[in-house]
């Protein structure tokens, strides 16, 4: 068959312009019938219209038969864009006749809207509306249709030219870069000539290039292959020369590998043997059939070496010796046939080793008269691949078991999970407690009963197969008991023995739910943040328009209320009376709420909530005639389902994350609100210049910390000082914003105070205040000072009192603003506050944040706190005030509050979580240098170095990860270790940490191995059993860092540091003699110097500080070391920030 030679490039071409055709085609003629029904759908808005701003007009003036001004109201109509024609007929003429009509009719492409004309009678509401005729609009669609003919004219034109354009261009391209090749390849591999191979190697013409590209690959592989056919055809052309050689040399090499095998069969891990027709091993035997059966099996019955252990009379060793004696002097067919009742796998006893197990495979060896003459075994001690492969299945099971679970958790919200895990767990431990009693009675066996239908139907609400299946087991066994004992049956000790087995049994599946769920972390989905925070800010906005002029005890109004108080609630709304501008602002809000929604694909399923809270606004018209359950019905409760539902969705988005714990950054935005505080006049409810500019510092720190409730309250507070004239209201809202501020500030400082270490760290603080609460009146600054410095345990309190103090104002001038704004006036001890008061439990985080998450938004928040919650729990009490009556932001305090404890209760994956939130502050911090240099005109070498800056990691939370390692390390030196990394927020450049990482983990692992003592030494020296390492940042300037790593340890013994150096050979005696200090110090950063008598896996290799000196130096830096003989050791490294060598 001959074929028609086309062009690739030509077909390619020809797709390109059919489909790229008919592509432009479909997005063109979707486009048109858009617009198309687009302009269709304004013409009709536009019918809306004239009903809504001209029917009453024209049926005014019908009724009174104003023909002018009828005239007026048809050629108002007839102006509107687009309309043509119009007619009116009246009811009273009973021939139906077009009374009036305005314009020139068409035909076809036209649109006609048919109105009722109706008239109201003013001076008389409560009368029927008059019915008056019909007008009939008619619009011209013949603009549309020629704009669109225009578009397709338009469209037509470009893509021909485009087509036209592109086709030449790609013809071009391919036949210069692909197709004059081909040919060029085709033509040489027509010409190539096998007898002789000799021509040049094919070669493209076009110019050189550094990488190759899949033409020069073909080319390659056709010079290749030339070439391997050359090689080959003078081989062959070689044998038939020397066959005679290479016949000899083939016998010689077979005897090789004949000899290779011999050496393969005795290297074997198998034990290979020959059995003969007496059923007696004879050689060949691999050297490894010793070890399996230790000794010499040769010349020995395979029932005397192999089945020994078998009993000579059974009849599975009859069974054997009659297949055996079968095969022999027969043919494969027999063998065959046989083969099946062969053993495969026995137990051998071992003498050295105990019982192994023993894989048997058997290959007859024939005669040339094709009949059996001798049988191969090859023996497999499989017995520890049996135990592997029990262990890889049983592994394989809990894999697959561990992958649903997780499958299972994963559809689940983790706090949902801990609150599930943490009931089960009680249930359990209460229905054992019940089952291990051994009832009676049919009230405690019900009880039991009732427990477990409680734990099934929990884990059924979640999916949780596993745990129902087991609960319904348990549960039905249970049922049965219940049933004896109704009968009037009576149950023994036995009878409740398989229900503790399986309680035991669900014990284990809930534990494995558990251990499982540590490791399991929520991966959230992300959301546009500008919309979540714009419709965060909107529901904040309703929230408290509905607070200040509807009312701010909706929480009374829910259908489980108490109806009496619903109802003074009630009657207190229909005595306000809400005029149409005041209703609007409510009307914006929820309807740029709802256009937010709209715009998330995630939330647009909430519009529909929204939109029936909006149309409840109608009921503000008519309150008088509004019952409580309307209200309740179409108001509140749409506001209170559409508060819980975004609360939800704001806590599972990317911004529900962590906030940071970073104490420095909450003791400067302390100290900016009690600035603030000291240029706010409460009475007069304004503020100085300055500390306006204090509150737009403020605005900002919380914006980029992301700090939600702070941000809106610091906002909304510089709204209203704005206004000169502020009514009661108003003013009642910034005492509000105060108290919220500085509540907060105690908030914050209760939970770093939990943070702390119980006992001694807790006590340090508690002194502090306490000694402050004795003299911190007085005007004393140095008192205050002094105070500070003799604790050197750091806190979010003790560090914002420190920046008062060097902001030149008195620790005094704190407390009494932190009074004014709080009910904390005229402590006896600021301890009592920020600190542990007498009967204070320990604060439960986890179930605080719990319920934040699952109550319904709002004030009853308090009930639910002190219903649920320890009444002596310190943090609950602080967060009550948040919500009494009369407070704002109830909604943002909800999702603000969650965030904020999820912060303090972070763990594990949650830790590196809470690190990226700290990572983003040392990013805004080179994004505002930039915007400095920006600002100021930096030259361009600055504003390069800032760019580039942008790029850099963060140093604090990359260092923050070696707790791990110090405290692993510690645990195998039986060290107890406290580790913390604090300063400033440095960054530097990525490649250059790595190298900074190396030097780091040095001196770490030498502070832990040479440094900290054991907790034993500790103790008899006067230290606390345990130790402590503390890492300390400094932005030194814009182009040095500076890390120091303190320990309180041993010290560094510079005697025993000399003797060393000295018995190395490092440093001669006379020299150390003529040696400072620091001089002294410097030997450990010598190279193979090392304290270690003897090397382990920790040290004693001689490599080590000699690095950290090295790596630093690369950084464009340094290390230096300070120490005290039973003190400790401080290693300071100072380094560029920015790439290595730069």
């Amino acid at each position: 068959m001959k074929f028609r030679n086309v062009s690739v490039a030509r077909k390619i071409i020809v797709y390109f312009i059919l489909s790229s055709f008919a592509i432009a085609m479909i997005g063109t003629t979707v486009s048109l019938i858009r617009d198309f029904n687009l302009y269709k759908a304004a013409i009709k808005e536009r019918f809306n219209e004239i009903e809504r701003s001209h029917m009453p007009s024209l049926a005014r003036s019908l009724y009174v038969e104003d023909l002018p001004q009828i005239k007026n109201n048809l050629d108002g109509i007839l102006s509107v864009q687009d309309m043509s024609y119009l007619e009116v007929t009246l009811d009273d003429d009973p021939k139906g006749e077009i009374a009036f009509k305005r314009g020139e009719k068409n035909k076809g492409n036209i649109l006609n809207h048919k109105v009722r004309v109706v008239y109201m009678n003013p001076n008389q509401p409560d009368d029927p509306p008059e019915p008056l005729g019909y007008i009939e609009i008619q619009a011209n669609l013949s603009g549309v249709t020629n704009k669109i003919k225009n578009q397709i004219i338009i469209f037509v034109v470009i893509q021909l030219f485009q087509f036209i354009l592109v086709s030449f261009i790609m013809y071009s391209i391919f036949k210069n870069l692909i197709s004059k090749h081909l040919e060029r390849m085709s033509n040489y591999a027509e010409s190539i000539d096998l007898v002789d191979l000799s021509g040049p190697e094919l070669k493209l013409e076009r110019p050189r290039v550094i990488e190759a590209d899949e033409l020069d690959n073909v080319v390659h592989s056709l010079n290749k292959m030339k070439g391997k056919l050359k090689s080959s055809h003078e081989q062959l052309k070689d044998y038939s020369l020397n066959l005679e050689n290479k016949v000899r040399e083939a016998t010689e090499e077979i005897e090789s590998e004949k000899n290779k095998v011999d050496d393969l069969l005795n290297n074997m891990k198998q034990a290979i043997f020959v059995v003969n027709e007496e059923l007696v091993v004879i050689p060949p035997v691999s050297h490894f059939a010793t070890n399996v059966f230790d000794e010499n099996i040769v010349g020995k019955s395979i029932f005397d070496s192999l089945f020994r252990d078998f009993d000579k009379n059974s009849e599975t060793i009859a069974n054997l010796e009659s297949a055996l004696t079968l095969v022999y002097g027969d043919d494969y067919i027999q063998f065959e046939l046989v083969e099946e009742h062969l053993l495969r796998k026995i137990n051998y006893y071992s003498r050295i080793t105990g019982v192994k197990t023993l894989s048997i495979s058997y290959t007859p060896l024939f005669n040339e008269d094709e009949l059996l003459e001798h049988l191969m075994f090859v023996v497999d001690d499989i017995t520890e691949k049996e135990k592997l492969e029990a262990e890889v299945l049983s592994e394989k099971e809990t894999n697959q078991k561990n992958i649903s679970i997780i499958t299972e958790m994963a559809k689940v919200d983790i706090e949902d999970l801990e609150i599930f895990l943490d009931n089960a767990k009680g249930i359990l431990q209460k229905s054992m407690i019940l089952a291990k009693s051994k009832p009676n009675k049919e009230e405690t066996i019900h009880e039991l009963f009732r427990f477990l239908h409680t734990l099934k139907g929990s884990a059924r609400a979640f999916n949780f197969d596993s745990i129902s299946s087991i609960t319904h087991l348990v549960e039905s066994s249970v049922s049965e008991k219940l049933d004896v004992i109704k009968s009037g049956g009576n149950l023994k000790n036995k009878h409740f023995e398989p229900i503790i087995d399986n309680l035991y049994l669900l014990s284990q599946e809930v534990l494995e739910y558990g251990n499982l769920a540590k490791k399991v972390f929520k991966i959230e989905n992300e959301f546009g943040k500008k919309i979540i925070n714009d419709i965060q800010n909107y529901l904040v906005d309703i929230e408290n328009f509905v607070a200040k002029e509807v009312t701010s005890q909706e929480h009374f109004l829910g259908k489980t209320g108490a109806f009496k108080k619903r109802m003074l609630v009630y009657k207190k709304i229909q005595s306000k009376e809400m005029d149409f501008d005041t209703l609007e602002i409510l009307r914006r809000a929820t309807h740029s709420l709802k256009s937010s929604l709209r715009a998330n694909s995630g939330l647009m399923h909430l519009g529909e909530s929204v939109h029936t809270f909006e149309k409840s606004f109608d009921l503000f018209d008519r309150m008088k005639n509004i019952t409580l359950d309307e209200f309740t019905d179409s108001f509140i409760e749409s506001y209170f389902f559409l508060k819980d539902s975004l609360r939800s969705n704001f806590i599972q988005s990317h911004l529900g994350s962590f906030y940071t714990t970073y104490k420095e950054d909450w003791a400067q935005i302390f100290l900016n609100l009690f600035k603030f505080s000291m240029a706010f006049d409460k009475k007069e409810m304004s503020v100085t210049s300055k500390g306006s500019f204090l509150l737009d510092v403020i605005i900002g720190r919380c914006e980029k910390l992301g700090l939600h409730l702070m941000l809106k309250e610091a906002r909304d507070l510089k709204l209203l000082l704005l206004n000169d004239a502020k009514d009661e209201k108003e003013k009642e809202f910034i005492s509000s914003i105060m108290s919220d501020l500085w509540n907060y500030l105690l908030l914050i400082c209760k939970l770093d105070f939990y943070q702390l270490e119980k006992g001694s760290e807790q006590e340090i603080q508690n002194k502090t205040l306490v000694k402050i609460s004795s003299r911190g009146r007085e005007k004393d600054h140095e008192f205050g000072r002094d105070l500070l410095k003799e604790f050197e345990i750091k806190t979010i309190l003790l560090l914002t009192l420190k920046n008062v103090l060097d902001d030149g104002y008195l620790i005094s001038d704190f407390f009494e603003k932190f009074g004014l704004w709080t009910e904390h006036k005229d402590l006896d001890s600021y301890g009592e506050v920020f600190g542990i008061s007498p009967g204070d439990s320990f604060p439960d985080l986890k179930g605080i944040r719990s319920l934040l998450k699952t109550s319904h938004v709002n004030k009853l928040i308090t009930e639910k706190v002190s219903n649920e919650i320890n009444d002596h729990d310190p943090i609950a009490a602080i967060l009550k005030k948040f919500f009494e009556d009369g407070s704002y932001y109830t909604y943002l305090k909800f999702i603000d509050f969650h965030q904020l404890f999820s912060s303090y209760l972070a763990t594990g994956r949650e830790e590196i979580r809470l690190r990226k939130v700290e990572m983003c502050n040392v990013v805004m911090r080179n994004i505002t240098k930039l915007e400095g240099l920006t600002e100021r005109s930096g030259s361009l070498e600055e504003i390069k170095k800032a760019v580039k800056r942008l790029k850099d990691t963060s140093v604090i939370p990359l260092l923050g990860k070696f707790k791990t390692m110090v405290l692993d390390l510690g645990e195998k030196l039986n060290k107890s270790v406290f580790y913390e990394v604090k300063g400033n927020e440095i960054s530097m450049n990525k490649d250059s940490f790595h190298i900074l990482q190396d030097a780091f983990v040095h001196v770490l692992r030498n502070s832990i191995d040479h440094g900290i003592e054991t907790p034993e030494e500790r103790v008899k020296s006067g230290k606390s059993s345990k130790g402590k390492i503390e890492v300390i940042c400094f932005d030194e300037s814009e182009d040095e860092l500076k890390i120091v790593i303190r320990d309180d340890g041993k010290g560094i013994d510079l005697e025993k540091i000399s003797k060393k150096a000295a018995d190395l050979g490092l440093v001669s005696t006379e020299k150390l003699k003529n040696m400072s200090r620091e001089e002294v110090f410097e030997i450990i950063f010598m190279p193979t110097f090392s304290q270690r008598e003897s090397v382990d896996e920790l040290s004693g290799r001689g490599v080590g500080m000699d690095i950290v000196k090295r790596n630093l130096n690369r950084l464009g830096g340094d290390v230096t070391v300070k120490s005290e003989k039973g003190k400790g050791t401080e290693i300071t490294l100072t380094f560029k920030p920015g790439a290595p060598g730069a």
